[in-house]
């Protein structure tokens, strides 16, 4: 039913999933890793 609204643009969901996605990433490498959240983002170039 989601995937219907028309209130919300799909390339606006995709960015969410992939902001998503990218954030949970940065977390375990951060945590794998011993890196700070600023360490690993700035490796990852953002």
């Amino acid at each position: 039913m989601i995937y219907r609204a028309r209130k919300t643009p799909v390339g606006l969901l995709v960015m969410l999933a992939l902001l998503i996605v990218i954030g949970v990433i940065l977390v375990t490498f951060s945590k794998a890793t011993g890196f700070s959240s600023m360490e690993a983002t700035r490796m990852f170039g953002f």
